[in-house]
């Protein structure tokens, strides 16, 4: 198969802008998907830049916020952590549509569909394990208050 790279030159540091680098790495990934193709986003650690090109995407292509981007990247990259600085720049007024550039990307209904459906499995799927922990710590403070209780009694 064909294999094509794009190299963008960003350090990991709060500092670092990221104007110059999102609007070309969205560009370069609509084109590859577009053409049928696969992206692999990557750096050093796999956690911050890399993540910072993820969301930026996820939030291009879908028609998320920044943060509900941030959520559907770290459902497949638990460790995703874009540093202060990448995030302040991607949320704050214009954020992200600056970075992106004079023309907007379309939304795909397809993908807006799909993350609105990621979203609210994840998020139900959470508030069940919310729930559950809750129950569990609730069960064991009944139990340690029986016991309490029983040695209370047996004096």
């Amino acid at each position: 198969p064909d294999l094509a790279t794009l190299l963008l030159p960003c350090s990991d540091s709060a500092g670092q802008s990221l104007d110059g680098v999102i609007r070309p790495a969205v560009q370069w990934i609509r084109r590859a998907r577009d053409g049928g193709g696969r992206v692999l986003v990557h750096c050093v650690m796999g956690a911050s830049r890399s993540a910072a090109v993820a969301l930026a995407c996820v939030s291009a292509f879908a028609g998320v916020s920044v943060d509900e981007a941030l959520e559907l990247v770290r459902l497949a990259r638990p460790t995703a952590a874009p540093n202060q600085g990448f995030l302040l720049q991607l949320r704050s007024e214009p954020g992200l549509p600056a970075l992106l550039g004079p023309e907007p990307f379309p939304v795909s209904p397809q993908d807006q569909e799909y993350a609105s459906r990621t979203l609210a499995q994840a998020r139900q799927r959470r508030q069940r394990i919310t729930a559950a922990k809750f129950m569990s710590q609730k069960s064991s403070q009944l139990m340690d208050n029986n016991a309490h209780d029983n040695r209370s009694r047996d004096k």
